[in-house]
């Protein structure tokens, strides 16, 4: 058994709901030390430590023990301080947990509706509660804050702040100067846990830190008082991420009420009339923010996506409200507002609604189909017009194959329609491509369509927006050069004279293409 290091020399028990950062500052106060020196002596990070990944906010993953046995706290103590125990229930933690790898690199990426780049706030909570202990080192910086669903302080029923009054940055912000994702300038010491930790605006101040009190709510400005019907979601939502109701209702509720979020920010004004009027402005005023940071940035980073939630708590209120109104709907007032919204919104295939796609797979049944069905109509004009239909009705999406063969990929002479179709990639959007061709369905239900068990059907891994076809461009090909679809339409073989049931279509498959069941059915993943 490996030798475990000494203990700290003080400990403190975790507030009610207090998150990671907010232990680990209280601990630092009380020790004289840096958080990054209670880290560094928790296990949690080695020496020498020049930044600390915020992936700390969402698990301590192999660390866990030792951090325990060196704090003083259980393991259940301390798997309390991150969001984990959130995953079963909000899938943005559980996308959080997940380890990216590529090549010889592995990284976490946090989800943006964890909130990992800066913290919400109540200043009250952040004075304490009036005992000796949160006389000395303060009150909680509770976990809960750090998810953007939370958006009023359950205990003092005022919406959370984010912004520092003084230096007017979000709390905890994360950025190059900072140095860590976890909390910034961590290798400072001798702060209070309620002051800003923001490296200072003023290059010529002495002091290279903000250090304005957080526990004290400003004078100006002044916030509105929560609404009763505010007040209620926040307290379903909390209901919801305690334990009420099944895991399964909790994720798709909030699967729900995100893509929804990301419709009504893209379509809106739109959803203004299921929005109260006193939060409207709220709304609008993140748009425009939005649209001013997109429009600052460089050309080719301008993606950003609509699935994004607001920072301040008011907009996030007002958001989540909306979308929470129209999910509250009966079945066909909510499908008609999702037809009206979408109708009029952007391109369903643009890339600025970044994840929504793959945010879908986890959504409750009737609500993806409504989305599904909303968006294919929006679709079939922009995806598919008279030229794009192959000529002959007998072809049906069940006679396409995931894995398209050679043959159908290749001009007379052996060369490929494409180069790129040598990417597995971009020859699974052609087999989506093809369903489209063959049949009246947008982008979204041929990538995956509703019958299991079309041979074109979905990988069983999660899609990405790889598998969704990419336009051509007029620049993809030489001038005068047809359009490739019309030679993968001419390349393909004969359709079935009796295609009769889904099942025996497999076996007919195979035979036109002159090759086995299995091979139509799957191809090996290329790396």
């Amino acid at each position: 058994m490996p030798h475990l290091p000494d203990p700290l020399p003080r400990a403190l028990a975790p507030l009610p709901g207090e998150g990671l950062p907010g232990l680990l500052l209280r601990l630092s106060h009380r020790l004289d030390m840096s958080p990054l020196q209670v880290l560094i002596r928790a296990g949690a990070v080695k020496p020498p430590a020049a930044s600390v990944p915020g992936q700390l906010l969402v698990t301590l993953g192999s660390r866990l023990k030792l951090f325990a046995h060196t704090t003083r706290l259980t393991a259940d103590e301390a798997a309390a301080l991150t969001l984990e125990p959130h995953g079963e229930r909000f899938p943005p933690v559980t996308e959080s947990l997940r380890i990216q790898t590529q090549h010889r690199f592995t990284w976490a990426r946090i989800d943006p509706w964890v909130l990992s780049t800066f913290t919400r706030y109540c200043p009250k909570c952040l004075a304490g509660d009036g005992s000796v202990i949160q006389k000395r080192h303060g009150g909680p910086w509770k976990a809960e804050w750090r998810l953007a669903v939370s958006f009023i302080c359950r205990e003092h029923r005022t919406f959370l702040r984010h912004l520092c009054p003084t230096c007017r940055r979000p709390a905890h912000k994360f950025d190059a100067q900072a140095g860590s994702k976890l909390l910034p300038l961590m290798q400072f010491k001798e702060l209070h846990p309620a002051q800003c930790r923001n490296p200072a605006q003023d290059q010529d101040v002495l002091d290279p830190i903000c250090g304005a009190r957080l526990d004290t709510p400003p004078a100006s400005p002044r916030l509105p008082a929560a609404s009763p019907a505010l007040l209620h979601l926040q307290d379903r939502i909390g209901a919801l991420l305690d334990g009420a109701g099944s895991p399964q209702t909790a994720r798709e509720y909030f699967t729900d009420l995100r893509i929804l979020s990301a419709i009504i920010l893209a379509t809106w004004p739109l959803a203004r009339e299921f929005n109260p009027a006193p939060l409207t402005k709220a709304v609008e005023h993140h748009l425009t923010m939005h649209r001013r940071e997109i429009d600052a940035l460089p050309g080719e980073r301008r993606q950003r996506t609509w699935d994004r939630p607001p920072e301040p708590a008011i907009a996030s209120a007002a958001l989540l409200h909306t979308a929470d109104q129209i999910l509250a709907l009966d079945q066909h007032d909510r499908d008609e507002a999702l037809r009206s919204m979408l109708r009029s919104g952007p391109d369903p295939d643009s890339g600025k609604w970044g994840r929504t796609d793959l945010h879908l797979f986890h959504a409750s049944l009737s609500f993806r189909s409504a989305v599904m069905q909303a968006r294919d109509r929006r679709s079939q004009n922009l995806a598919r017009g008279p030229s794009s239909r192959l000529g002959s009705d007998s072809y049906r999406p069940e006679h396409i194959p995931q894995w398209l063969p050679d043959h159908w990929l290749q001009y007379p002479n052996g060369d490929l329609l494409a180069p790129r179709l040598r990417h597995p990639m971009q020859r699974r959007a052609a087999a989506v491509r093809l369903i489209q061709m063959v049949s009246r369905m947008g982008v979204q239900a041929a990538a995956l369509p509703r019958h299991p068990r079309y041979l074109a059907r979905a990988p069983s891994r999660q899609p990405t927006l790889a598998h969704r076809p990419v336009p051509q461009r007029p620049r993809d090909r030489t001038p005068g050069e047809p359009d490739q679809r019309h030679h993968l339409h001419n390349r393909l073989p004969p359709p079935p004279d009796q295609p009769g049931d889904l099942d025996a279509a497999p076996n007919a498959l195979g035979h036109y293409l002159g090759a086995g069941h299995s091979e139509a059915r799957h191809h090996p993943t290329r790396r």
